[in-house]
């Protein structure tokens, strides 16, 4: 196994991977179900982030086959705060049958690294509250919980008294 930055070569396996990692994701949720044309989509998307200078593409190699990838980006909160850039990841997938083999935390240390080369103090991400495997993998590494993200769904049936 080895860990490169991405480039457009490896953009079909990201692609194969990221299709595994959302349906896993829409079995907890089903918000997250795929939508027809999802791999124009996220191929666009994974193309753009190649390009910019605020994301970090890596990808997990197993003899020059992609088996996860991790998507890494800069971001800014409002300027009211004291501190606004911070690290966050976006993704982070590694194929089911190569699960527990030690990549994604490698691919973890890649992202965390060019976060610190990039004077980067502060790094966020999401898990679904429901993805135990999720949940468990990022707090292994020190990630903790420090805000809650809430949803509703038809909200058109929510009665709010004036």
């Amino acid at each position: 196994m080895k860990i490169k930055i991405a480039n457009t070569i490896h953009v079909e396996g990201i692609i194969e991977v990221w299709e595994e990692f959302i349906d896993y994701h829409s079995q907890i949720d089903p918000f997250f179900a795929r939508k027809d044309d999802n791999n124009e989509r996220f191929t666009a998307y994974i193309q753009n982030q190649l390009l910019s200078s605020k994301s970090l593409v890596l990808v997990g190699l197993e003899e020059d086959k992609v088996i996860g990838f991790g998507l890494a980006q800069i971001r800014s909160y409002p300027p009211i705060f004291q501190q606004t850039t911070y690290g966050y990841i976006s993704d982070l997938a590694v194929k089911l049958d190569f699960m527990r083999n030690g990549i994604g935390d490698l691919l973890l240390g890649g992202m965390l690294k060019w976060f610190k080369s990039k004077h980067i103090e502060r790094v966020e991400l999401q898990v679904l509250a429901h993805n135990k495997l999720g949940s468990t993998f990022w707090k292994k590494f020190g990630f903790e919980e420090y805000k809650y993200v809430m949803k509703i769904e038809f909200c058109d049936k929510v009665e709010i008294e004036k």
